[in-house]
């Protein structure tokens, strides 16, 4: 019996477009292949969704593969945030501020830029009200690369200058240096030479 192969397009439109779907849509695409019936098309044109087909019988291994990822991703999440919470519990708000941190930089290990923001946003809140200002600029650092990669660099320059500020208020001299590099990064992406210039020699200095 021939194998049927169904086109990966045809199969997203019927995927809302929800995070949780999110590593359903990334495995379907991963064990497509390019379309023999669409060979003649440009090369180029088989990283397109519209040219990937793969075999129907595969689709419910994979539909099952991708939600035991989500279940063992929202597992770390929320074994990680119960550590969050504890910490809040008994008064440790710059131990939930690190905790938050690192669940910013997993999700930005994924490439889960928007979770990042999220977690990112809300270890700044947390840390600023704390009197020692080193937990706020290191959220603040964190944040403003989420913020670049989702493409915002005028947010993530905001960030890095009052990363800088809290860097100074705590006398963190390796903070402060990498802030005024993160400044110089933004304006160099923007091509503001002479400022992003100005950054990095005070960065030096």
């Amino acid at each position: 019996m021939e194998q049927r192969e169904l086109p990966v397009a045809a199969l997203f439109r019927v995927l809302p477009d929800i995070p949780e779907l999110t590593p359903l849509r990334e495995a379907l695409l991963s064990a497509s292949t390019p379309d023999p019936a669409k060979a003649w098309a440009s090369s180029s044109s088989y990283v397109t969704v519209d040219k990937r087909v793969l075999p129907a019988d595969r689709l419910e291994a994979i539909a099952r593969g991708a939600e035991d990822a989500v279940r063992r991703r929202v597992g770390r999440v929320y074994e990680a945030l119960t550590g969050v919470l504890r910490s809040i519990a008994t008064g440790d708000e710059a131990g939930a501020v690190d905790q938050l941190i690192v669940l910013g930089e997993t999700a930005e290990a994924d490439e889960q830029w928007r979770d990042a923001r999220a977690y990112l946003e809300a270890a700044a809140q947390l840390a600023a009200p704390i009197s020692d200002r080193r937990p706020l600029s290191r959220a603040l650092r964190r944040l403003a690369r989420a913020e670049w990669n989702l493409g915002d660099v005028d947010a993530a320059y905001t960030r890095y200058r009052r990363s800088l500020a809290a860097a100074r208020a705590a006398a963190d001299q390796e903070a402060t240096i990498v802030a005024f590099v993160g400044l110089g990064n933004m304006r160099s992406f923007q091509g503001r030479w002479s400022e992003a210039q100005a950054h990095y020699e005070a960065a030096l200095a």
